[in-house]
């Protein structure tokens, strides 16, 4: 294994090619999260919400996820690519073809997230993850591609503060939709 220091974090700023990557990864992840959404409907297999959107639902506390959206981008992309990228996915170079340590990576990536839609039945949840694997693959891809732990961290950060953003707006449309539905 290589000596973890600072030198081994792959950082740096992005060129247009990394910046290229960036906004790539956002539409590629956007595109395959509704094609695979849609294959889910089609096949009839439910999937599993994650715990953070059941805990604001529940709570009526959409706000919560307003502040997700900066802490995708300054702290949970940062965090989970340093970890799943930098260091797992770069360790298994040494002992793995790069593509195989990126689906290695990917797996164990996917797994550590399963926990987290244990919110219905574990076939749900596994559907879910499903989505998450796609997600890290196209991560760690894009890392190998570019050895700039900066593409998958924007990628990343923006795809949750996307999601984010988005079951905000989702919820205080329904909101205001049961209110205006009440005040008839």
């Amino acid at each position: 294994m290589n000596d973890l220091n600072v030198e081994y974090i792959d950082v740096r700023f992005p060129s247009l090619r990394d910046i290229g990557y960036t906004i790539l990864g956002v539409v590629v992840l956007l595109v395959g999260i509704v094609l695979i959404s849609l294959l889910f409907i089609e096949l009839g297999i439910e999937s599993s919400e994650h715990q953070i959107f059941k805990d604001v639902t529940e709570n009526n506390n959409p706000e919560l996820l307003l502040a997700f959206v900066p802490l995708s981008l300054l702290v949970i992309g940062p965090a989970e690519e340093l970890i799943y990228r930098n260091v797992v996915q770069k360790s298994l170079y040494d002992q793995f073809d790069r593509r195989l340590a990126v689906i290695i990576a990917s797996v164990l990536f996917a797994l550590v997230h399963f926990p987290a839609y244990l919110t219905s039945t574990p076939l749900e949840a596994a559907s879910s993850v499903v989505a998450v694997f796609f997600l890290a693959l196209v991560l760690g891809e894009w890392y190998r591609r570019t050895d700039n732990l900066v593409v998958p961290i924007l990628v990343h950060g923006l795809i949750n503060a996307i999601q984010f953003a988005l079951q905000y707006v989702q919820i205080r449309y329904e909101l205001a939709e049961a209110t205006l539905t009440a005040l008839m």
